[in-house]
This record gives C-alpha cells, structure tokens and sequence, in this order.
C-alpha cells in the first residue's frame, strides 16, 4: 500500500545515519554562535537566544528521535544489540533530564551579610516593579512585569504599564551603557562633600572623583594608596597604612592627613586646590583639583555606541552596566540595573521603582552565623573561605568551596565574598542551583556508559562465534 511504503520510507530516513550527520552537525554549529554571543554578551544572552531557543529545543527533538528510530530499526534485538539499545536510551535520557533541568530547574544567587538572614534568592531574570505612596496611604505594589529585552534588540521600546492615574512608559533599553556620576555645587548645607583628585608620580597617573554621598564609596583603595574623604576630621587606625584622608575643618576648609607604614609619622596640612602635596611614598604626588563642601550628586549614562556624552559638568566614569530609560508623567529617568529609584509629584505621589532581578521564594530562612577565610602565606589572597549558617529550625550548617549545602532539594555553593573598606569580609555570596533532571542525566550517563561496555564486549564475542560457524 501507498501509505505502508511511505511510512517505511520516513521511518528510514528518522533512523538513518544522515539525519544523525545533519542534527549533529547542526548542533555543533548553533554551540559554536552560541560561543561567540557568550563572549560578545554574555551568558544570559546566550541562554535567551542560542541555548534555549526553539532552534535548539527542535534539533535536540529531532536528535532524541533519530536515537529512538535507529534503536527501533533493529527490533526484534538479539544478544548482540544490546550495548547498542542502552546506549542509545541512555543518550536519550540525558537529554529529557537536560529539558527537565531547563524547564523546571533554578540558578540563582543569594547574598548574606553576617549575622543576616533571608529567604529570597535572585534568578537572572530581570523584571519592572513600581510601589506607590501618597499623603493617605503606605507604599503599595502596583505594577510588576517580566521585561526581558533580549528579543526586543534594537533597543527603542515604547512600552506603556498602567500606573492607575499615570502610566509608565519604557522608552530604551541599554544593554551596555557608561555610567557617569556628576557633581555640581550645591547650597544644600545636607549634601554631602566632594572633592576631584589626582594621584601620580613617573609610573601612576590617577584621577577620579569621590563623595560622602551614602550610596559612594567614602575610601577608594588604588593598590599602593588608599584614599579617604570624611564630613570631619576621622578616627585614625591604629596600625599605620599608606593612606591619605581628606576632611573640613571648623572654618570649612579642607584638610588632610597622610599615613606612611614605612614610617608610622603622620603628615597633616591644609589643601590648596592644583597644588601639590607629597606623600613621601614612592615619589607619589596629590592634587586637589576641585572640592565642593556640599555637593549635588546625579547619575547619568551614556550609550557605549553612542558617540557623544550625554551629560556636562565634571564627571567620575563607572563600570558598563544594563540602563532603561523610562518616563512617568512630565519626568524621565535612568534605571540601572539593581538601583531603585525613587520619584515625587507635587501632588504629593511618590513612586518606587525598581528594575533588577526576579525574587523567588526559598521556602525557609538561612542566617549567615559566621564568615572565615584562609589566605596563602605572606600575602592578602584568599586560598579558602567557608561560611557559617543556621537553616530555620535547624542545627548550624557549614558551606566551604568544596563542600556544598543540599537543602529541601536546593545545593548551595560558597561563590565569593564581599570585604568592608578594610579589607574585613563582611558578606558572603551563594550560587543556589535546584535541578530536577539531575537524577535522570545520571542514570542516562550510566546506562550510556554500561552500553558502551557491553557493545564492546558483544561485538567481538558475536564476531568469533559467526567466523567459527
């Protein structure tokens, strides 16, 4: 019949060694770009549009199929198949424990300070979320939307979220964007201090900006310096470092004190903008090209493909970071990535939004009791970290590098750390992983690698018996 020897005719073709040849070769290229984009962008990216795309998830089908055909075309199986048929359900089920681990698995984050506890972890998925206050009522969620903006390149979005009498709009998306801090003089007497200094002597050239803003780092260690600037005069260490710190006096002028480890003596001396203070370690030199008393503090962002800045005044460059342009209202704003923001009305409306990382629920609370590194002799580098935790209700738990938590099917890793200005480790970060398909790809690793065994073991076996026969 027509239908029979078309049938055979698909089903020769599904289990035949050229469809095997084309998905494979296909799979090795699609891995191949989705290198290519790790690299050019990062992870996630090639998660979004390589590693899990439809393109993908359909040769993976297409290779699960060719398996199961050619394991089928040799039914009914003799003694001689069988390495053969374990292998190739073994390879199969790798592959719908790897589906099951994509579906349903969870790569997140989670950070503790000490003594801390939370039961929140970060998944790299990124979202929108806005909370509204006015005079007659808290702070209450209004708005929240999965934005992944992956697919949405080029980067302009004309998105609009309902905010009740007002609407969101997100306008663009900066997947890699410059982030500028720019100070100006204020004649706010509660803003914070800033000051424009530069470092440098024949082999160091430095010049950055720093602020007593609470959201900047008051101490800007630069390897062979630190540099330090406070609203009054500070509280010295005991142990003397090669440090310098900069503070107003009574009158408001600027002041500043050197520290040298070599010879434990402190210099003190009044600041006279552009010129030159000598610190008397290794031929260093410091200038003080501005300094506001009390300064007004912005964040702006410039596109790393745009070409001209986007912002005037003087400027302190940051790391590349994800930025959203966003509008509510007659105000528009930068969003970075992890940086809330806060906006006012006159009518007395304030709006807090937050563009970062989806929060999932843990199940239970883990506190972090306590955090010790070990470092290599004679130097700063950390050679071991382990952490500390309690889970709720339970006994205390440690998590090292090399030996993991498992938890309420959660394994937490010891990832990294965070240090305080003194190089004192205050934090400790996690990498959580939750996969359902762990147990499935292990046995299908097994079964693959037992019918490896027998199908060397068959074959030779089956290859005596037929030349004696």
């Amino acid at each position: 019949m027509k239908w029979t020897s078309g049938f055979i005719r698909v089903f020769d073709f599904l289990s035949s060694l050229k469809l095997a040849v084309i998905t494979l070769i296909s799979l090795a290229s699609l891995l191949a770009v989705g290198t290519f984009y790790e690299s050019l962008y990062d992870t996630r990216t090639a998660q979004v549009l390589i590693y899990r795309s439809p393109w993908m998830q359909f040769i993976m089908v297409m290779l699960i199929i060719n398996l199961t055909c050619a394991a089928m075309d040799r039914f009914p199986w003799k003694k001689q198949h069988v390495g053969f048929v374990i292998t190739h359900a073994g390879i199969i089920l790798m592959l719908l424990g790897s589906f099951t681990t994509q579906k349903r698995g969870i790569d997140a984050s989670l950070g503790l300070g000490l003594g801390e506890s939370s039961r929140s972890l970060f998944i790299d998925e990124p979202e929108i979320t806005v909370y509204e206050s006015s005079p007659t009522q808290a702070f209450k969620l209004i708005a929240q939307r999965d934005v992944d903006f992956i697919y949405r390149y080029p980067r302009d979005l004309d998105i609009n979220i309902p905010l009740g009498k007002r609407t969101l709009i997100l306008k663009r998306y900066h997947p890699k964007s410059e982030q500028h801090l720019q100070f100006l003089t204020s004649d706010d007497k509660a803003a914070p201090a800033a000051l424009e200094f530069q470092i440098t002597n024949g082999k160091v050239n430095v010049q950055e900006w720093m602020s007593t803003h609470p959201n900047l780092n008051p101490s800007m260690n630069l390897g062979p310096a630190k540099i330090n600037i406070s609203q009054q005069r500070p509280e010295l260490p005991k142990e003397k470092q090669n440090e310098i710190y900069f503070y107003p006096n009574a009158k408001g002028q600027l002041q500043y004190i050197i520290s040298s480890a070599k010879t434990g003596k402190l210099q003190e001396g009044k600041v006279e903008l552009k010129k030159a203070i000598a610190t008397g370690w290794m031929g260093l030199q410091v200038y003080v090209h501005r300094y506001f008393p009390h300064a007004q503090v912005s964040a702006n962002f410039r596109d790393l493909e745009d070409d001209e800045e986007t912002a005037t005044g003087p400027m302190q460059k940051n790391r590349s970071v994800k930025s959203l342009e966003v509008q509510i209202g007659d105000q528009e704003r930068w969003l970075e990535l992890n940086s809330p923001q806060q906006i006012t009305f006159d009518d007395g409306s304030v709006y807090f939004l937050s563009y970062g990382f989806k929060k999932i629920d843990l199940g239970f609370n883990m506190t972090l009791k306590d955090f010790t590194i070990g470092r290599y002799g004679g130097t700063n580098n950390p050679s071991a970290y382990t952490s500390k935790v309690q889970i709720e209700n339970g006994p205390e738990k440690e998590i090292s590098m090399n030996e993991p938590l498992v938890h309420n099917h959660f394994t937490f890793y010891q990832a990294s750390f965070e240090e305080d200005e003194n190089g004192k480790p205050n934090a400790s970060i996690f990498s959580v992983n939750y996969d359902p398909g762990r147990r499935t790809k292990y046995a299908g690793a097994l079964m693959m690698v037992g019918g490896m065994i027998s199908m060397f073991y068959f074959k030779p076996s089956y290859s005596r018996k037929k030349k004696q026969a």
